[in-house]
């Protein structure tokens, strides 16, 4: 195909005026377009390798899910990695919440891991594996939460971060909770809500709430059908092949207070939440790319536009369109990052705030306080003492 480029900025100048017209001009559109289409499938191509959310008339179930089978798996001595790529899942180093993968497959991958371990306390090993900086931005929240009721609600009304076939309700009077999980019977996985009641209930112990303890729970399946290791860690009695699984805790009545303002995490996960409803990939690519922008020290709108291939005011456009903003989704970006961080690894204060863009650590100390309402040190003792 001839090249163009020696005319390309007179060709395209007399193109905006209307005077383009002959057989060479239409080579050259062409050659443009073609051009266009190989970029543009490139992009796709980058896409689908940085997100993949995939569902299925059950929902979606976040990545991390894998992660604990995989950990679990590997706990028992087997291949975690062969063992995922039979279900056509490859084996991801870290958690990511821009992964998702459908419900039903998820629920075949937990059978067939507990199936190969042949552990009837399987569930509970895996339980164990799920740290305070799984199941993004809600893990963190709900060990960081002052009271076993608002862990709960959280729970509830963030459950689609965790997997879209949960469904838990929450059901409150003055003095009684009551958590109860509406799962497909014909399609729920046993492992599952065994690994859910666990999780549910070593989140109780954790957090310290006098006030509110658990004082029965009602199971789907006979006693026989439960890990005996998972029963003696249930510190209340326990109904069997009830209709639907409900955990009840008894609450002492108090006098009601001022609800104190919510921290930045809860509108980030319902944001998150949203972007799952919508099945919006094009969000979830520009989260990952930002994220990388803020881990490569490339934060700001140019760099970001540059990832997505779009000019700055596309860009600006396209976020204005999700109502947020370049500076309302870096937020967003850091405090995710900073989450994870403060969860999981060792990094002091200040090399956490300068990795994270921050002129200094107060600066940064104050946007911790505001997504989560405690200074970074403290959540970060209380999120490592609740691990221990």
């Amino acid at each position: 195909m001839p090249q163009y480029r020696p005319v390309f900025l007179y060709r395209r100048a007399n193109l905006y005026q209307g005077r383009l017209s002959g057989p060479q001009p239409r080579a050259f559109l062409a050659y443009i377009g073609v051009s266009f289409a190989r970029a543009s499938l490139q992009r796709q191509r980058e896409m689908v390798s940085r997100v993949h959310i995939d569902c299925d008339e059950f929902g979606s179930t976040i990545s991390d899910q894998v992660v604990v089978v995989a950990k679990t798996l590997q706990s028992y001595g087997h291949d975690a990695e062969k063992f995922v790529a039979d279900f056509g899942i490859r084996l991801l180093a870290e958690p990511s919440p821009y992964v998702r993968f459908p419900a039903g497959l998820m629920a075949d991958v937990w059978n067939r891991a507990a199936e190969i371990c042949g552990d009837p306390h399987f569930a509970v090993r895996a339980a164990d594996q799920i740290d305070a900086s799984f199941y993004f931005l809600l893990g963190p929240a709900l060990r960081l939460s002052c009271s076993i009721r608002e862990a709960l609600r959280r729970f509830c009304e963030y459950a689609p971060v965790i997997s879209d076939a949960l469904a838990p309700t929450l059901s409150e009077t003055p003095d009684k909770l009551d958590l109860t999980f509406h799962e497909n019977r014909g399609r729920s996985s046993p492992v599952v809500q065994d690994v859910t009641l666990s999780y549910v209930m070593k989140l109780a112990r954790q957090i310290h709430d006098p006030a509110t303890r658990p004082v029965r729970i009602c199971l789907s399946r006979g006693e026989s059908q439960y890990s005996p290791e998972l029963l003696e860690r249930l510190p209340c009695s326990v109904e069997f092949s009830s209709p639907a699984r409900t955990i009840q805790f008894a609450c002492e009545h108090r006098v009601a207070k001022a609800p104190a303002q919510a921290p930045a995490y809860d509108q980030l996960l319902r944001r998150y939440v949203q972007m799952l409803s919508r099945n919006d990939r094009r969000f979830a690519d520009l989260r990952v790319q930002l994220r990388s922008c803020v881990m490569n020290s490339e934060i700001s709108l140019a760099a970001l536009a540059d990832r997505q291939h779009v000019s700055k005011r596309t860009l600006q456009r396209s976020l204005a369109e999700r109502d947020t903003s370049f500076l309302g989704e870096l937020d967003a970006v850091r405090c995710e990052i900073a989450l994870e961080r403060l969860c999981k690894q060792p990094v002091s204060i200040t090399k956490l705030a300068v990795d994270l863009g921050f002129y200094d650590s107060s600066h940064f100390s104050r946007a911790v306080r505001r997504w989560t309402g405690l200074a970074p040190r403290h959540s970060r003792r209380l999120l490592t003492r609740l691990e221990q």
